[in-house]
């Protein structure tokens, strides 16, 4: 097993006439690399089925969620195999 770090963020995309908010999921290796482009993702409940995959519990996830909600970033630690990881949509070097 590998020790990987997740990051669940939002951004923001603005155009002259719309704003538009974003959750991005992004995956990085114990060297700090990351495991592949970003995933753009329908909110923190798609980024948390998706971590759930990756053995990231779902206390941990929920006690997250006010911090991602008042916009911080929040990071979560995967203990997984490289083969969970491409699973859930990243490419581990």
């Amino acid at each position: 097993m590998n020790q990987f770090v997740a990051v669940i963020k939002t951004l923001t995309a603005r155009s002259l006439t719309a704003e538009v908010q974003m959750t991005s999921l992004e995956v990085f290796d114990p060297n700090g690399k990351d495991c592949g482009a970003p995933l753009y993702l329908n909110g923190y409940d798609e980024a948390c089925n998706l971590l759930r995959v990756a053995g990231v519990s779902a206390q941990e996830l929920a006690e997250n969620r006010l911090n991602f909600e008042s916009g911080q970033e929040v990071r979560f630690a995967l203990s997984a195999d490289s083969y969970i990881v491409d699973a859930i949509g990243f490419k581990p070097r």
